[in-house]
């Protein structure tokens, strides 16, 4: 089959916490707005709070020469919005629609590669006690998956981390190591049933990013006192930062779903994007994203008009209105 871009479907509903969007010329000196939003979002089965970083960039003029909505959009978030930071409980609780991108380039360790989030659409919601989400769709080859271990010893809950890709804007392809938590459902069962390696399926995902208080490193120093120098251990708070697999369809039947050759060839087009990338020598990223970001349970879409005025992405149970496989 012919490789296109992947349609991806985000459904984030949380508190806006902090932003920052400033005026920005291009390299042909467009005006533009460029920035990041940080979204926080608070997972109640879990008892956590994630923060979800967005970066945003809109180019004010379109290429008819009309203003773009999605600048006068930003333009809207930055003058009007309340921030967590700034305005405290009574900050903004908006959704967000978007994509998500991967950054690579070479710096002081060399190639480096990190997964980012992009804001598209942004809505404000009136009802505060709208529940929140960070949850994320997409037709993904999911290419093998092996078990946790700590010890030599499978994790409890049982958990898999699954190799799967996804074909981004301009075929750039995007490598994503997912995680899959067994749950009273049976829900890590269900996956492997269905999901044999290099298979195809639009999966779920809840975007997981939050201090883990369970887990804890510990990191000597070393302390003047007593009789020549003493070392105290030091403890610094660990972060969940992954892509959790939450429910997903039925895989992808042939020739809706990616072959074997098909996926060699996303595997090279990764191949050979990262040799232009060290070839290219990039010694700074274009845009960094810190990390401080039937089965199961599908996505759904944002109910509030959009402030782009603008044809949000839809986040629907499935992108083919198919039935939920697990």
């Amino acid at each position: 089959m012919t490789l296109t871009e992947t349609q991806v479907n985000t459904d984030v509903i949380g508190i806006l916490k902090s932003m920052e969007i400033e005026a920005k010329t291009t390299k042909s000196g467009a005006e533009a707005l460029g920035g990041y939003v940080v979204v926080e979002v608070t997972d109640n089965e879990k008892g956590v709070v994630n923060n979800l970083r967005f970066n945003v960039w809109a180019n004010k003029l379109k290429k008819d020469g009309k203003e773009s909505k999605l600048y006068t959009s930003l333009l809207t978030v930055r003058n009007e919005y309340k921030t967590k930071d700034n305005h405290g409980d009574d900050a903004d609780l908006i959704s967000v629609s978007g994509s998500i991108d991967i950054n690579d380039y070479v710096g002081q360790q060399g190639l480096t590669s990190r997964l980012q989030l992009r804001g598209q659409f942004f809505n404000r919601i009136e009802d505060k006690t709208t529940p929140q989400r960070a949850l994320m769709s997409a037709k993904l080859a999911i290419v093998n998956y092996t078990p946790v271990l700590e010890d030599g010893v499978p994790v409890e809950p049982a958990t898999e981390k699954v190799e799967a890709y996804l074909i981004g804007y301009k075929m750039k392809i995007i490598p994503l190591e997912l995680v899959i938590h067994d749950n009273q459902m049976g829900l890590l069962d269900s996956f492997k049933s269905l999901y044999m390696p290099n298979s195809t399926g639009v999966l779920t995902l809840k975007i997981n990013n939050y201090p883990d208080t369970t887990e804890k490193e510990k990191e000597p120093i070393v302390q003047e006192g007593g009789f020549g120098q003493m070392m105290e251990p030091k403890t610094f708070t660990k972060f969940v930062s992954e892509y959790e697999i939450v429910g997903g369809q039925q895989p992808l039947d042939d020739g809706l779903g990616y072959s074997l050759e098909d996926i060699a060839e996303i595997k090279e087009l990764r191949r050979k994007q990262l040799t232009l990338i060290e070839q290219e020598g990039n010694s700074e990223p274009k845009v960094s994203m810190p990390m401080d970001l039937g089965f199961g349970k599908p996505a759904t879409p944002p109910t509030n008009e959009a402030v782009s005025q603008g044809t949000p992405t839809q986040n629907t149970t499935t992108q083919d209105g198919g039935i939920p496989a697990f």
